[in-house]
């Protein structure tokens, strides 16, 4: 069973849980979301989703927090399962410049994904141009944008990451970025809130994990990366990361090997 944990679906979610249950087939839950975030404190969905728990032979999420979560319902029931990339979309190396040029978001352009805080950013860095790949909604479109922001559709984002500097990645909840994925892939130093698997993702090694709306932190951070040695370390280091933890083969063969022991 497949859920994004909202408070509302959840019931759906525990109405199928209990037809397989009663008929004994066994149930793993995969959970897309940040656990805790989705089921807010309601005490009807958090009942429902305990309940789930209990009757489920394993609960796959995509962060620390999610498993934490999980397994103070019931300890040893939950296994961290990440989103992936296919192998072709990792690349051997980044180009790195001697300086900042381009700091690029891709995703969608609402508060809620922090682009407030993106555009504060782009407001105190004149000199460098802020790429934004995506839609933008009307709440952020109200805004006064900083001339040095320049939005784009999202298409050939690939050749946006190839060209940028660094990633920026200020959203307010998440459970597993697969932006943030894509940009570790082609070797971006990444600068990202504090939310869903951000640390779990760049552990403070493929760039700097920060708090929510903290742009200060932000901008210590992008000085920070302004040495070309440290934005190069943190590229290589990102492309490991992801081909040893998040290809697509090495995911998809654990996700197997969890149905297997189940039935």
């Amino acid at each position: 069973i497949n859920t994004c944990c909202s408070r509302f679906g959840i019931l759906g979610v525990w109405i199928c849980m209990e037809l397989a249950h009663k008929k004994k087939v066994p149930v793993i839950v995969h959970c897309h979301c940040n656990i805790e975030d989705q089921l807010g404190t309601g005490k009807m969905a958090t009942k429902l989703f305990s309940d789930m728990v209990n009757k489920s032979e394993k609960v796959l999420v995509l962060n620390s927090s999610s498993k934490n979560y999980v397994e103070k319902i019931n300890s040893g029931k939950a296994d961290l399962c990440p989103n992936f990339v296919l192998t072709n979309q990792i690349s051997d190396y980044h180009k790195i410049r001697d300086r900042i040029e381009k700091v690029i978001y891709v995703g969608d352009v609402r508060l809620s994904k922090g682009s407030d805080d993106f555009y504060l950013l782009a407001k105190q860095n004149p000199e460098v141009k802020f790429i934004v790949v995506g839609s933008v909604t009307e709440e952020i479109a109200q805004l006064d944008k900083p001339k040095n922001v320049h939005t784009l559709e999202a298409t050939d984002v690939e050749k946006q990451l190839n060209d940028a500097d660094v990633f920026v990645f200020p959203s307010l909840t998440e459970g597993f970025s697969n932006a943030m994925l894509e940009a570790m892939a082609h070797g971006l130093p990444i600068i990202a809130t504090d939310v869903g698997a951000a640390t779990d993702m760049i552990e403070n090694c493929g760039g700097t994990v920060v708090s929510i709306h903290d742009v200060s932190a932000m901008q210590s951070a992008l000085n920070n990366m302004n040495k070309p040695e440290t934005r190069k370390a943190m590229s290589e280091w990102n492309i490991n990361k992801v081909k040893q933890c998040y290809e697509y083969n090495q995911v998809i063969e654990k996700l197997f090997h969890v149905y297997e022991e189940a039935i």
